[in-house]
């Protein structure tokens, strides 16, 4: 390859700096000029050497190293950042280092330790997940994950705090240090995965988009309009969906396909029928991925049904308690626990039909192995003491079991788990 382009490169740079030196009245050779050779062969910075150049740039300890034993005559500087226990490496012949990290960041599990309590982000409205209640008591299984990874942590289950947060500041709140963990109902996506500084722990709940609707009699309340929430200006958008009558497709002969798109076509064929249901109905549903996901399948299934978008979850349920709504879409765990809270849960019925796959899992901050580690170990230590049938209830019954498995999983036969 020919590096001609460097030389060149190299002069327009020292022209640059002696025009600005003359503007500024300073001595043009009292300028260094550090050539950044990160990344480039040795054959770019031999071709720079040849024109002059003494100083180069390096910010990965290896590549530097590598290139000096080539060439120990030339300056060569650090300036990248540079972890303490690494500046043995090249204290010996480094020219000068720009930067060294004196401390390394506090992990979370340091923090946490630090502080003496876990703070968890939570929903603290949905009952089965996390609620509480007017004696301001915690439950559910986010509540309990928080004081299960507290345990681990402390040894106290209740040194936790819960933080409710709305859904819209819940990944903020864990990418700057507000939580600790966010265990809020949140399902693992791919565009979420990818998130700047945010990362998902195992998943700890499987759910899906679905419909409830009403099949006892309306609430006999006025102004049968839906209505907004309070905190919010935005009006529900309408949009019915298509008349035309269903046509069925010819069903295919080839025996080709495999199970996994047979089953994708049967699931699509179970949610046409349970959608029948709903013709002529109208479903109200929060806008963003759940009214996409409803429109979709309304439009694929070709069924006369009627989708009103309100702009939050608050909305959709004022407007289906006042009988404005026949039916509501949302994930299937907060229609259960919805229904719980209504005042007859037998008048409405929870269709068999999914929309999406929604696997709920944790999220803590990217790029802290520690951390991540707890809060990995601690959901598997849950999965594998249902697996094992150990509870709080019978642990005193295992503790002294003789089966391996049991006894190193507790930590009574060996120091595994103890701190």
């Amino acid at each position: 390859m020919n590096y001609e382009h460097v030389k060149t490169n190299l002069a327009q740079a020292r022209t640059d700096i002696q025009e600005a030196a003359q503007q500024v009245g300073r001595a043009a050779d009292s300028v260094c000029l550090i050539a950044v050779s990160k990344l480039h062969p040795l054959q770019a910075v031999e071709a720079a050497a040849a024109s002059g150049q003494l100083e180069f740039g390096e910010n990965h300890v290896q590549e530097m190293v590598a290139k000096h034993a080539e060439r120990p005559d030339l300056h060569w500087h650090m300036i990248g950042t540079l972890q303490r226990n690494k500046v043995k490496y090249i204290a010996g012949f480094v020219h000068l280092i720009h930067s060294v990290i004196t401390k390394e960041p506090e992990s979370i599990l340091g923090r946490v330790k630090s502080r003496g309590k876990l703070i968890c982000g939570v929903n603290g409205k949905l009952p089965g997940f996390s609620y509480v209640d007017e004696k301001g008591v915690w439950s559910g299984l986010d509540v309990d994950y928080c004081r299960a990874i507290a345990a681990a942590v402390f040894g106290d289950a209740k040194a936790v705090d819960f933080r409710p947060l709305l859904a819209k500041d819940r990944f903020t709140s864990v990418q700057n240090g507000e939580v600790d963990i966010l265990m809020r109902n949140t399902t693992r996506t791919l565009t979420r995965d990818v998130t700047p500084n945010i990362s998902f722990a195992p998943t700890t709940f499987f759910d899906g988009q679905g419909i409830m609707i009403r099949i006892g009699a309306k609430p006999n309340v006025p102004n049968s309009s839906p209505s907004p929430s309070v905190t919010s200006n935005s009006a529900p958008t309408t949009s019915p969906s298509s008349t035309i009558t269903p046509t069925p497709e010819k069903s295919s002969k080839s025996e080709s396909k495999d199970s996994k798109s047979d089953n994708q076509v049967k699931s699509h064929e179970d949610n046409a029928l349970s959608l029948k249901e709903l013709t002529g109905k109208k479903v109200c549903v929060e806008t963003g991925l759940n009214a996409t996901n409803l429109e979709s399948s309304i439009k694929e299934a070709n069924i006369d049904i009627e989708s009103t978008i309100l702009p939050d979850l608050d909305s959709v349920l004022n407007a289906y308690a006042k009988g404005d709504c026949d039916a509501i879409s949302s994930e299937k765990s907060q229609l259960a626990a919805w229904r719980s809270k209504l005042p007859r849960p037998a008048d409405h019925k929870i269709l068999d039909i999914s929309f999406s796959k929604e696997p709920l899992s944790p999220v803590i901050v990217a790029n802290d192995k520690s951390w991540r580690d707890v809060v990995t170990w601690v959901v598997y230590a849950t999965f594998y003491a249902e697996e094992l049938g150990i509870s709080i209830d019978n642990y005193n019954i295992f503790k002294d079991s003789k089966n391996p498995e049991v006894s190193r999983f507790l930590g009574t036969s060996d120091s595994l788990g103890i701190s």
